[in-house]
Formats: structure tokens, sequence, C-alpha cells
């Protein structure tokens, strides 16, 4: 179930795809996953080493839901 608090941050993610911003991350500390946000896409979760997209301009970097949590050091 989503909080008030997720769901205020996620309506945000959506209104900047509106606007123009080409990628959006919605990070679930409690899920540990990631919700991918791109214009005119459905929104995709992405888990553990699933490869998350990122811009075009990082086209040689790769990024996992892995790597994240353990930079934020996640408990």
């Amino acid at each position: 179930m989503v909080s008030s608090t997720q769901y205020r941050f996620i309506n945000k993610i959506v209104f900047s795809i509106r606007q123009g911003t080409k990628l959006g991350w919605f990070i679930d500390p409690d899920d540990k996953s990631v919700m991918v946000f791109q214009s005119n896409q459905l929104p995709e979760v992405k888990y553990d080493n699933n490869n998350l997209s990122v811009l075009d301009i990082l086209v040689n970097w790769q990024v996992f839901p892995t790597n994240i949590f353990s930079w934020l050091k996640v408990k």
C-alpha cells in the first residue's frame, strides 16, 4: 500500500515528467525497489540487479537498485 508521503512524491515525479523531465526514479527503501518513470511509458519497478534506465548522456553508465541501496546505506 502506498503511503500519503509516497503518493505525494510520485505525483511530483509524474508532474515533472509531464513538464518535460526525461527520467524520474522513486526509490522505496522499505521494498528495496526503484520505480522508473519515463515520458510516454508506464512506470517500471526494478529490484536487485535489474538494470535501471539512465539518461542518454550516461549511455555507458549502468546502475542497479542494489548499487543505490548500498550507496545510501539503507537498513
